[in-house]
């Protein structure tokens, strides 16, 4: 078991694996509000935007990725440097494991030592599971934007969750991509994350891989 579960950062080469998991939020459920599900070089271009820049972090057992999540720019100027925006995707048949709180813990450990202060997420008011994510990580509702957008047939409210993990110093320390946080600081968060993944599989059943 140890030796095939693991919290690593993602890789270009794990992009048709992410989109698999991505593709059944688009097209079977309004929890995202992207509507066409993108090609493999569009998709493959999203993640190549990131991975240098901002956390993307995946669940691995096996050679099967069973979730990811990242984070990227809340807003383009620089202004907001000190400032993301998480998201979050699980294969449907790795739930219940708890690898929506530890990657999301992942990410935001690693945004620390990016000096970014707060981070944000956007969720569908319904979606209870991520609403409760939100909290138990620290997060608050700040904003509720009411009939926003119009997915399979109804109208959705999205609503906007925040937390502080930096003190906001002025002057803040300048933002440092993720490719620039030393390789012991993300092989320590990342080798902790995975133990306790470990911990959570040897626990419970493993499912079988696909």
């Amino acid at each position: 078991m140890k030796d095939i579960a693991r919290i690593r950062l993602a890789r270009l080469a794990d992009s048709d694996a992410l989109l698999d998991i991505y593709r059944p939020y688009i097209s079977m459920t309004w929890l995202t509000t992207e509507e066409e599900v993108p090609t493999s070089a569009a998709f493959q271009a999203r993640v190549a935007a990131i991975i240098d820049q901002y956390p993307y972090v995946v669940a691995e057992v096996g050679d099967e990725i069973c979730g990811y999540a990242y984070a990227h720019r809340h807003r383009d100027r620089p202004a907001y440097d000190w400032s993301a925006e998480l998201s979050i995707y699980l294969d449907d048949d790795w739930s219940g494991y708890g690898l929506g709180k530890l990657l999301y813990g992942t990410v935001i450990q690693l945004l620390e030592y990016q000096h970014v202060q707060t981070v944000y997420g956007m969720i569908v008011r319904d979606n209870e599971p991520s609403a409760g994510l939100h909290y138990g990580l620290g997060f608050t509702p700040i904003a509720r934007y009411t009939k926003v957008a119009y997915k399979r047939g109804a109208w959705l409210d999205l609503v906007l969750f925040e937390r502080h993990i930096g003190d906001h110093p002025i002057p803040p320390a300048p933002f440092i991509p993720i490719d620039r946080v030393t390789k012991d600081t993300v092989d320590h968060i990342l080798t902790v994350a995975s133990r306790t993944f470990v911990s959570e599989l040897e626990q419970k059943p493993m499912r079988r891989s696909k």
